[in-house]
């Protein structure tokens, strides 16, 4: 029978002691690597979250215009440089929050027929200030060299969201075409009170 060699108490303490120590470094050094990879990935989700998203829809056909959204924490300062086969227009938005989106002034249409590109580049601070920049792109001769068509994007909310507010704008535009037309007519003189 094999038996165990007497161990002084002393040495058996000091090997526990260095195994502990050596377990305890390895957890440390993991929970660092979670502390990294946590702050990582908090610093993302705090970060704003750009898209492009095709907007404006005909029947059986394509979209007409697009839009900015931003579905990330909120932006500030938004310097938006949209290029198209027209140039390049320069473009500011004070903040945009989160699910906002900020319709782009660009001509789909043409960009679509002539088969160019519309590039968007966002330069804007999050809400630690730190300056960011993000560039975003719709290549219609890429999508059609792959014969790719674009799917309509929407949800019901948004939809009838744009719905009342074109209908708000006409409304609008009628009652201030009202209010000009009346501001432009001839008066008649009032009858004084005797």
């Amino acid at each position: 029978m094999c038996a165990l060699p007497n161990l002084d108490p002393l040495w058996v303490t000091a090997i526990a002691t260095a195994v502990s120590g050596a377990v305890t470094t390895v957890l440390a050094i993991i929970t660092w690597f979670y502390m990294r990879a946590a702050k990582t990935i908090s610093v993302e989700a705090q970060r704003p979250s750009f898209g492009l998203e095709p907007t404006f829809y005909t029947l059986g056909g394509g979209f007409h215009q697009l839009r900015l959204k931003n579905s990330g924490a909120v932006a500030k300062e938004l310097k938006i440089d949209v290029t198209d086969s027209k140039g390049t227009t320069y473009w500011y938005a004070p903040s945009l929050s989160h699910d906002a989106y900020i319709l782009l002034q660009t001509d789909v249409d043409e960009a679509s027929n002539l088969g160019k590109a519309i590039t968007v580049t966002v330069r804007y601070k999050d809400g630690k200030g730190t300056e960011l920049e993000t560039t975003l792109d719709l290549d219609f001769a890429k999508m059609f060299a792959e014969k790719r068509k674009a799917l309509y994007q929407g949800d019901p909310f948004t939809d009838m969201s744009e719905s009342l507010s074109n209908i708000e704008q006409v409304e609008t535009s009628k009652r201030m075409e009202e209010l000009a037309r009346r501001a432009n007519e001839p008066r008649q003189p009032s009858k004084p009170n005797i």
